[in-house]
């Protein structure tokens, strides 16, 4: 796998990310015949120029590089509730490196540190993106019309890691987009993986009746050590031998 490194795009780098996501998308054969490349190379170019001049609230736009050269774009937006892969391109010739899946390892463990979900959006004309999004653990989360909306929890990986280990099955290539964070270099055609499993519904039944059980403890242990505390003295005086006893005793 090769290293990578990330670094804040500039001005300088507008034309290079408009490349990568129109090379990765052509890449793929995913770029439709009536495509107005100029048209959409000035919109993304715009958009990109307010991404780096910070005008999108808690966006960040990288470039991804490997050695000394550029390698790819990455878009991350972070709030209070979680932080959201909004794109992930690479080029074509280095892809298949596992660049694009370290990338979200990491974010990954940036997500389950903070304590919050990763979010994305792939479109549904890229099965592939999708099998590998969720051999990577995500699951669905909901769609529109065009996309569907992957989640990773740090929760729901917890569960899956606890139940027993299932095979995984080769992923075929995913495609990438403008919209749609995809990584390329994990591609073998022909095959799918599988879907991590949801957790039980039985879980959170369980967790309910534990602490219900705790509830009534805690609140049951107070009125045992009055008790205690009560009939403490009283076998104290009761074992406390009487002046003719002591007598006794001594006879």
């Amino acid at each position: 796998m090769l290293d990578y490194r990330l670094r804040a795009a500039t001005a300088g780098d507008a034309q290079f990310l408009a490349d990568v996501v129109f090379e990765a998308t052509r890449a793929q054969g995913r770029v439709p015949p009536d495509f107005d490349e100029p048209e959409w190379r000035e919109m993304f170019g715009r958009q990109t120029m307010e991404q780096i001049r910070g005008e999108v609230p808690g966006s960040t736009t990288s470039v991804i590089e490997t050695g000394s050269e550029r390698a790819g774009r990455l878009r991350i937006i972070r709030t209070a509730s979680c932080i959201e892969l909004a794109g992930i391109q690479i080029l074509p010739r280095r892809q298949r490196h596992g660049i694009g899946t370290a990338i979200i390892e990491d974010l990954k463990a940036q997500a389950e540190a903070a304590g919050v979900p990763l979010e994305l959006a792939v479109e549904k004309d890229n099965p592939d993106a999708r099998r590998l999004y969720e051999r990577l653990g995500f699951v669905r989360a909901g769609e529109t019309e065009q996309e569907f909306k992957l989640r990773w929890s740090p929760r729901l990986s917890r569960t899956i890691s606890l139940a027993p280990a299932v095979p995984a099955d080769d992923n075929t290539r995913p495609a990438c987009s403008a919209r749609a964070p995809a990584d390329p270099e994990q591609a073998r055609s022909g095959r799918s993986a599988r879907t991590p499993p949801q957790p039980p519904r039985s879980t959170t039944r369980t967790e309910s009746a534990v602490s219900a059980i705790f509830g009534w403890l805690g609140r049951l242990l107070p009125m045992i050590g009055v008790l205690r505390s009560r009939r403490g003295p009283q076998r104290a005086v009761s074992a406390r031998p009487s002046g003719p006893r002591r007598h006794a005793c001594r006879r």
